[in-house]
Order: C-alpha cells, then sequence, then structure tokens
C-alpha cells in the first residue's frame, strides 16, 4: 500500500460521487438479474462502496429503493411467484444493507493508504458483511413459517449457513473496486504532478 493518501472522501466532487454511484448501481442491476446468469450479486459490495464513495445520506434510500425495484421486476417477469420476496422477512433487508453502508463510511471517515487503511478497510467489510448476513438471513429463518420448529441452535446454524460464502463473494469484489480505486488515484495524482510540472 502507499504511504500517504492520494484520496480524500471528502474532497471527491460531488458530479463524481453520482457518477460514481451510477455505475455501482448500474453494476447491480446486471448482478440482480437475469442477464448474466454467472455474475454473482453485487449488491453488499455495492452498498459498501456507495457508503464509501458518495457523501450524501440520500444514497441509503436510493439504493435500497433501487435494489427492491429490481426485485419486484424480477418477480413480476417470473409470474409472482417468489415466497421469500413476498414475506415479512423481505424486509429486512432493509436494516441489513444499511448496515454495509454505514460500514461503507465508517472506512470513508478512517481512509488511509497504507497498511492500516488496508486492515481497516478489511475489517469493516468483513463487520458490515457479518452484519448483513446475520439481519437478512437471521430475519428470513426468525420470521418464516416454515423454520418455526427450529431450535435456537438450528436458527443459529441456518442463519450462518451461507456466511463463508458471502464472505468469499464480497471480499473478491470489494478488493477488485479497491485496486482500481488505487490505480485511478494513482493515475490522477501522475497527471497532476505533470501538469504542476509542466
Amino acid at each position: 500500500m502507499f504511504s500517504q493518501s492520494r484520496y480524500n472522501p471528502n474532497k471527491l466532487h460531488i458530479y463524481k460521487q453520482w457518477l460514481i454511484t451510477g455505475i455501482l448501481l448500474f453494476l447491480m442491476t446486471i448482478s440482480r438479474t437475469a442477464w448474466f446468469p454467472y455474475l454473482q450479486d453485487t449488491s453488499w459490495a455495492v452498498f459498501f462502496l456507495i457508503g464509501f464513495y458518495l457523501r450524501s445520506f440520500l444514497g441509503l434510500p436510493l439504493i435500497i429503493i433501487s435494489a427492491m425495484v429490481i426485485d419486484f421486476v424480477q418477480i413480476a417477469a417470473r409470474g409472482g411467484h417468489q415466497d421469500y420476496f413476498l414475506s415479512p422477512s423481505y424486509f429486512y433487508i432493509i436494516p441489513a444493507y444499511a448496515a454495509l453502508w454505514f460500514a461503507g463510511r465508517f472506512f470513508a471517515a478512517k481512509y488511509s493508504e497504507n497498511v492500516t487503511g488496508f486492515l481497516i478497510f478489511i475489517c469493516s467489510a468483513i463487520l458490515g458483511i457479518v452484519i448483513c448476513q446475520l439481519i437478512s438471513s437471521g430475519g428470513y429463518y426468525w420470521i418464516s413459517k416454515n423454520f418455526i420448529e427450529l431450535s435456537f441452535n438450528e436458527l443459529v446454524i441456518r442463519t450462518l449457513e451461507y456466511l463463508p460464502l458471502a464472505l468469499k463473494i464480497n471480499l473478491f469484489y470489494l478488493i477488485i473496486a479497491a485496486v482500481i480505486h488505487l490505480t485511478f488515484t494513482k493515475f490522477l495524482l501522475f497527471n497532476n504532478q505533470a501538469e504542476k510540472n509542466s
């Protein structure tokens, strides 16, 4: 990692913040639909990244509404037969996604381009993913009538069943995003220095 920060989350132009948000929403859209069936859902990583890049609090309701619209369009396209989406537990995604968004904002406040910054990035991402998993899966199992007779231990096991996969997929996406981010900040800094020296 770099020894000094080349990027200040609070100084990114509002136009660039919304441009990045638009790109991330597009990536979330194509990964949540059947357009690319082999592409894993990017939603959790996108919520973290928009929390990091977009300073406006409008970002959270915007992406939550966007995710819900995509889901309900998918339901309509499939004839409306998706029990999970039509159950009250579906709305647990709101606090679950909010946890990822706040994790991204936390990292933005602690951002630095060094080993400490990288460790904060990884810890923030892991914490956000774990909380999101606990709320989203836990909410589904705790409310769903299909699992009402499960013991507490069985509920915990089922809630955490997909956590390793969630960590693997979303950390993979976030590390790719970090590489792209550092590449852009390095390139932009190089250009700024070149302009000053010319």
